[in-house]
């Protein structure tokens, strides 16, 4: 566990240092959303995304659930890119908590809503198109900023329809040297924008995780400079 995250910790540096993370920040960012809303339901249907639900997978619903429960027990969650629900059904929230979920795909929305209870909410969209009207005190990224467009403008974005004392709770897998290279780049680009509050690296047998509780740095709103004083003027 220590030469995983001293292995990440590394890796984030010399992407920093050698400005290697802003050219797979530029060169993931050109490819764009991977995939459209029909290469989703495809997968979808042919069980590509089934292992999901592997005990191989559990460790980083576990981690994303117990945050939640010890940081926010009580509060509204906003799940984005939550596929066929499998993070709803490992949270097991208080039937008072509300739930909401997005993915672009409809098939697994159907899944999702199928299999859900209590007062949960599906909706078919994107990370970029979804404009909520309400505030969440926990909005969850698991396994899907490495998918957005500008990953940094969507936490922005995100981060005004937190509310005030909201978490946002992000998983990213590193499969590999080149994918984990490339996510480092993307948790050194959104780490800019906020404050870690806390974080755990896991390792199962096909993947490694890192799972962070992030908060929203608010820009400090700039004092006035307060203008000269004007000496009077003395009569000769």
């Amino acid at each position: 566990m220590r030469a995983f995250k001293a292995w990440t910790s590394l890796g984030t540096l010399l992407l920093r240092e050698s400005g290697l993370a802003r050219l797979l920040y530029a060169l993931r960012a050109r490819r764009g959303y991977f995939g459209d809303a029909a290469d989703w339901n495809a997968e979808y249907a042919v069980g590509k995304w089934r292992f999901l639900n592997d005990l191989d997978q559990a460790c980083h619903y576990q981690a994303i659930a117990l945050y939640r429960a010890r940081l926010k027990p009580q509060g509204s969650l906003l799940d984005i890119g939550c596929g066929e629900g499998v993070l709803h059904r490992v949270l097991q929230m208080p039937p008072t908590a509300r739930y909401v979920g997005i993915d672009p795909s409809v098939t697994a929305i159907a899944s999702a809503e199928a299999a859900a209870t209590g007062t949960a909410q599906f909706y078919v969209a994107t990370a970029e198109n979804f404009m909520p009207n309400e505030r969440f005190d926990v909005i969850v990224f698991n396994e899907v900023l490495y998918y957005c467009v500008d990953p940094v403008a969507t936490v922005r974005k995100f981060a005004s329809h937190l509310a005030p004392g909201g978490i946002f709770i992000v998983s990213m897998a590193l499969c590999g040297l080149r994918d984990g290279l490339t996510k480092l780049s993307v948790w050194d680009a959104i780490e800019r924008d906020a404050t870690v509050k806390a974080e755990i690296a896991l390792i199962a047998q096909t993947a490694g995780w890192i799972v962070k509780v992030l908060t929203p740095v608010t820009a400090a709103v700039p004092k006035e400079t307060p203008a000269p004083r004007q000496r009077a003027l003395v009569p000769a």
